[in-house]
């Protein structure tokens, strides 16, 4: 049980969302799963890319994210910033594909709150959540 979700590590989340970015990018689903409390929330836009909605527990939330990461293609994420407020703590970066012949960059902020070493909550803000969605909408 944690300790208490509702007072967020700012400086911990910083170091966890870094390190759970570096674990995607590498492929690596045990260790981002490890930085993510069981019962997380992860907040993300859209409608038809397949981590749209609100994903509730850490096997939900690898779930709709193994989706994207086992798309044909290359798939790199640059990160651009590191944010940190009081309570709260974030990365503005890019997430590029190729795939099809097409390729999609998408600036994305990642917000979240974390709690001893793991991720409690996350929200997700594309900035054309429609160009995301377009992009990993199902090709026949």
């Amino acid at each position: 049980m944690v300790k208490d979700m509702t007072t967020p590590d700012t400086a911990n989340a910083i170091d966890v969302l870094v390190q759970t970015m570096t674990a995607f990018q590498n492929g690596d689903v045990d260790a981002a799963g490890a930085l993510m409390h069981p019962d997380i929330r992860w907040h993300s836009p859209g409608r038809s890319q397949p981590a749209a909605g609100t994903h509730v527990g850490r096997g939900n939330v690898l779930s709709a994210f193994g989706i994207i990461a086992s798309q044909p293609g290359t798939l790199g994420l640059e990160l651009l910033d590191i944010l940190a407020g009081q309570h709260h703590a974030g990365l503005l970066y890019i997430h590029r594909r190729e795939r099809h012949g097409t390729t999609l960059e998408a600036r994305i902020c990642l917000i979240a709150t974390a709690s001893n070493g793991q991720l409690t909550e996350a929200w997700e803000h594309i900035y054309d959540p429609n160009a995301f969605d377009a992009f990993y909408w199902p090709r026949q």
